[in-house]
């Protein structure tokens, strides 16, 4: 049972928790009270107790500060001692009153480029107290991810302000085990926009590819790293390209396989994708001013108009018409700048003969062609078909 004595020192013990209370919330402590007098009677006893109960009361229900700290203390959310806190800590802003919600800042940062709820902001390397990173999200053992961006326009976007050839991306993802980066998307993936690259694969060295994708369409190397058509060795998938390293052009993987059907796309040496057109004259010899007949020994240069055979076209397909022959000879169609073959594109046997012959020829230099006659005279139409571009 507790006595007299017992029951004042429980009281003075509550006020003082009181005065700490009121100090925590930024509140002037109540003065010390003077110990009660010693009480006679149980009645006082409740009185008293009473009014040490209802002080810390109305200390719990009265306003609370906004949490602070001072210079040089922590501001602590939540439980002190484990941050065990199971309600979550909000923070509302007017967002069109406000240029962010919530900020971080290491030794004070400037204007911020976006409008943002949460800005992490870190000065750098300039001293060894900064912080490097703006905002980090560490994800461990059993957690999914370290940062996930959610919006119906863009969930992530990084920018990077320091020179052009520091090496420095706007997003940088390193996984040593998987993936760094990935895209998933309606429509696309991952999309890049740069003024020298949208989208760069680098690799630590020549001999494993800058870009890789996964399904139908797999491996692309195109910068050079690989052997084009590669030989056994290797499994690989229709749809896979390679850029040869010996130059001879790119290389598509049409039945996969180890190592596949390889067909080659193009190269420093192939007249490039053929562009079908509804044809149209470029000579005729029974013109003005074209040169009449063509007679045996002698080589005529014709030039393709460009709107047969645009710029940079490296070959073209050709109808080639004798009209009205005298005696026997032929004809050689050939790329101006090339030496004449040892072939012959049409012959003819006896005066009098007309008809047509088709073929195809690379272009010299201004998309020049020449017909060369053996013997005999004839005229002769032009016409182009195609073009190889």
């Amino acid at each position: 049972m507790h006595t007299t004595d017992d029951l004042l020192r429980e009281i003075e013990t509550l006020r003082a928790e009181v005065r700490a209370l009121r100090a925590a919330v930024g509140r002037s402590p109540a003065p010390p009270a003077e110990p009660p007098p010693p009480a006679t009677n149980r009645r006082q006893l409740l009185t008293l107790a009473a009014a040490g109960v209802g002080g810390a009361g109305l200390a719990a229900l009265a306003p609370a500060a906004p949490a602070a700290a001072a210079n040089g203390q922590a501001l602590v959310l939540g439980n002190n001692g484990g941050q065990d806190a199971t309600l979550p800590t909000g923070v509302a802003v007017l967002g069109n009153g406000a240029g962010y919600g919530l900020t971080f800042t290491d030794n004070g940062g400037g204007p911020f480029p976006l409008p943002s709820a949460i800005v992490g902001h870190a000065r750098g390397f300039g001293g060894p107290a900064n912080f490097s990173t703006g905002i980090l999200g560490f994800a461990q053992d059993g957690a999914f991810y370290g940062v996930v961006g959610d919006s119906v326009r863009c969930g992530v976007r990084g920018i990077a302000r320091g020179a052009a050839d520091n090496g420095w991306p706007g997003v940088l993802g390193e996984n040593l085990l998987g993936v760094g980066v990935r895209g998933e998307g309606g429509t696309d993936g991952v999309v890049g926009y740069g003024q020298i690259s949208g989208v760069r694969g680098t690799t630590p060295s020549r001999g494993t590819p800058a870009l890789q994708a996964s399904a139908e369409s797999g491996l692309l190397a195109l910068d050079g790293a690989q052997k084009a058509p590669p030989v056994a060795g290797a499994a690989y998938r229709r749809g896979d390209l390679l850029s040869d390293r010996d130059g001879s052009g790119i290389w598509a993987c049409v039945v996969s396989g180890n190592p596949g059907v390889w067909r080659k796309l193009a190269g420093p040496g192939t007249a490039g994708a053929f562009h079908a057109i509804d044809g149209g004259r470029a000579y005729d010899s029974r013109t003005a001013g074209a040169g009449g007949r063509l007679t045996g020994g002698t080589t005529r240069t014709i030039a393709i108009p460009t709107s047969l055979a645009p710029a940079g076209s490296l070959a073209v397909t050709y109808l080639l018409t004798v009209r009205g022959t005298l005696g026997s000879g032929g004809l050689t169609v050939y790329p101006a700048n090339r030496p004449r073959p040892l072939i012959q594109s049409a012959i003819w046997y006896a005066a009098n003969q007309s008809f047509v012959v088709g073929g195809v020829t690379r272009l010299g230099p201004g998309r020049e062609v020449r017909v060369f006659t053996t013997a005999g005279s004839t005229h002769i139409t032009l016409d182009i078909t195609g073009y190889y571009r």
